[in-house]
């Protein structure tokens, strides 16, 4: 690609390119994202559930995802849903009664299993409705008239220079 780009007399343009990267991304100040507390309905299949079983999905919803704030990882990638369901419709009653299983290995239970017995042991059924979610737009088109016809316009300049480089 290199030579491709040289060839061209683009490569000093990739470079400069390449080299504003990191400040790109330090500018764009991503945290991390806000855990929400009621996300755990919005498990598929939470609504269904009665009141005991809901409150353990959400003390281990709320563990899955300190772990994985703490880790540094999605919070699928710590116990998946699954694995969560399970272990609230057949929680284990002690540390000792914990075994492995599907999406859960010894290795996971030696560092989670204590924290995992304790949250489904002081889990408090959760009743009523689920909280109401803003709809979020179901596209991402841009709808104000002025954003999108500066849209069009900046795509049509980067086309016709795009074709003027031969890029």
């Amino acid at each position: 690609l290199s030579q491709e780009l040289d060839r061209q007399g683009r490569l000093s343009w990739a470079v400069e390119e390449f080299a504003r990267i990191p400040d790109t991304i330090k500018k764009l100040d991503v945290g991390p994202r806000e855990m929400d507390p009621d996300g755990f309905w919005f498990l598929p299949g939470v609504r269904q559930m009665d009141p005991t079983t809901r409150g353990r999905v959400r003390a281990l919803y709320l563990l899955r995802e300190r772990f994985a704030s703490r880790l540094d990882r999605p919070a699928f990638k710590v116990f998946g849903t699954p694995l969560l369901f399970d272990l609230a419709v057949n929680p284990p009653d002690s540390l000792a009664s914990l075994q492995p299983r599907n999406g859960l290995r010894q290795s996971g239970i030696n560092k989670f299993g204590k924290d995992v017995v304790e949250a489904l042991q002081q889990a408090k059924p959760v009743k009523g409705p689920a909280p109401k979610r803003s709809r979020r737009r179901q596209n991402r088109r841009l709808t104000d008239v002025t954003s999108r016809e500066r849209f069009e316009a900046l795509r049509h300049a980067r086309s016709s220079l795009a074709a003027e480089l031969g890029v």
